[in-house]
């Protein structure tokens, strides 16, 4: 009777993994350019033996991606009239497509319980935030420059981040060398919270979990600033800064900045250099130290991500049409899987698990 019984718990454990594994799936978003070959978004699963890129979304030019349970939403980065497609994560993904209200909408992120969704346009300094459960939608614009010729002769807002209370939005402007903070109750007016060294040309920025610390990746300057929110005085206190770059021997551009779960790494990709920095990040000492550098296996990473258990790395090498794979140990560092996903011109890539 016992060994029976015993049958029985075996066989309901391995239906209940078996229901758990068809239930919960890890799959590797790629967002493209689509000047080429490349149709618009895909998914990769990392598990299967042959890398497949399974096209989920047919859209132009999607640069960014974010996603909230089985929703989705991306940008489609033309200019001058950009557009906001927001759908659900199906076999076939249908998305309602909304004007983005500029150009070039280059960043998007759902709000912490995906009530919102903000999104920032590269052309003309506007970030706009829509309240999805009815679409209105409250916008913010920046006018400003900075002294890099080409770069910076106008405000370019390169991304939004959410405060933890849905109530503000910061905006990072690389056009006038600023990171703005923007009121939900105060439509249009965008407040100077921080401001970079000039032509700096800050790019993307992530707060640690308690909020109390952010990361600055600084496209110009390659750069990696670590900076104190002061919430009583609503601004940014500078900790430190770092250089991403190894050498000064050739152009390269800072463009994504990651964060371990256990938030002691942090991740920078440099497109001219082609690789990826490592610093441990000390809480205690308010430091970041040990640097790493680590090779792309392709030329121009434009955007890395970290799978669920942040042992799996991806890297989007936008100019060598390639996705590269690598294992990451428990000090923070990489080894390259050896094995690629061909895609042209991968600009996004994201991991994500459907429920």
């Amino acid at each position: 009777m016992k060994r029976y019984m015993v049958r029985i718990f075996i066989c309901v454990f391995v239906l209940i993994s078996s229901c758990k594994s068809k239930t919960e799936q890890e799959l590797l978003y790629v967002g493209t350019y689509t000047q080429g070959t490349s149709e618009g978004v895909y998914s990769i699963d990392l598990e299967r033996d042959t890398l497949y890129s399974h096209l989920v979304l047919r859209v132009s030019n999607p640069s960014y991606v974010d996603f909230y349970d089985d929703h989705i939403a991306c940008v489609e980065e033309d200019v001058p009239n950009g557009k906001i497609h927001l759908g659900r994560l199906m076999n076939e993904i249908e998305s309602e497509e909304i004007n983005s209200e500029g150009g070039a909408p280059c960043y998007i992120s759902f709000s912490p319980s995906s009530r919102y969704v903000a999104w920032a346009n590269y052309m003309g300094g506007k970030v706009v935030v829509c309240d999805i459960e009815n679409m209105k939608r409250i916008s913010f614009e920046h006018f400003g420059h900075g002294p890099v010729v080409g770069r910076q002769d106008a405000s370019h807002m390169h991304s939004v981040v959410w405060s933890k209370d849905e109530q503000k939005i910061f905006t990072v402007d690389l056009g006038s060398d600023i990171i703005g903070m923007c009121s939900l109750n105060v439509p249009s007016k965008v407040e100077k919270v921080f401001e970079f060294p000039k032509g700096s040309g800050p790019r993307h920025m992530l707060f640690t979990k308690d909020y109390k610390y952010a990361f600055v990746v600084a496209e110009l300057s390659n750069e990696l600033y670590l900076l104190k929110w002061n919430r009583k005085e609503e601004r940014f206190e500078q900790l430190v800064v770092c250089s991403t770059l190894r050498g000064d021997d050739v152009v390269s551009y800072a463009a994504a900045v990651k964060l371990s779960n256990n938030e002691k790494y942090v991740y920078v990709s440099n497109r001219g250099e082609n690789n990826i920095i490592r610093f441990k990040f000390d809480r205690n000492e308010k430091t970041l130290n040990d640097p790493k550098w680590f090779d792309v296996h392709g030329d121009f990473p434009r955007d890395l991500a970290l799978n669920k258990t942040n042992t799996v790395m991806a890297v989007a090498n936008q100019k060598s049409h390639n996705v590269t794979l690598f294992d990451i140990d428990s000090e923070g560092c990489l080894s390259y899987q050896n094995r690629d996903i061909n895609l042209d011109q991968p600009v996004f890539v994201k991991f994500y698990t459907h429920q």
